[in-house]
């Protein structure tokens, strides 16, 4: 029983756990019904999202270090500039409603640092940043 927790918590935390009864057939149609529309029309979408998050940090958060994504739309935040001990920033930040990976689930070199998915709408990207900046100041 351990175990599977451990493997269970492992998988939840890299946020690939949500498989269900519509994957495999959103999958099939995505590949077969023309997904490269689709894909044509995200990828610069992500790109400008990438960009406003750069943007707003620097303006409105510039001891937070933003990182390009490699490949992902997952960005990596360097937080370690504003000086909180990883737990009160992760208090920080969830307790305004934003979820974020804890930079430590990925060991020690992850301390200070957060990682953001930003393949989400822009509106949902700037309440999370707007709200950032709330308790950041």
């Amino acid at each position: 029983a351990y175990m599977k927790k451990k493997f269970d918590t492992f998988w939840s935390n890299m946020d690939i756990h949500r498989n269900n009864a519509f994957s495999l057939t959103a999958m099939e149609a995505a590949l077969s019904e023309g997904g490269e529309e689709w894909l044509e029309q995200l990828l610069p979408y992500i790109s400008a999202n990438f960009d406003y998050v750069v943007d707003y940090l620097e303006k409105n958060i510039p001891q937070i270090k933003t990182y390009a994504p490699d490949a992902t739309y997952l960005m990596w935040l360097d937080c370690r500039e504003l000086g909180l001990e990883q737990p009160e920033l992760m208090e920080r930040i969830l307790a305004q409603h934003v979820k974020v990976n804890d930079g430590l689930f990925f060991g020690e070199m992850g301390r200070g640092f957060i990682r953001l998915n930003i393949a989400c709408p822009r509106a949902q990207l700037e309440r999370a940043l707007c709200a950032m900046a709330k308790v950041m100041g």
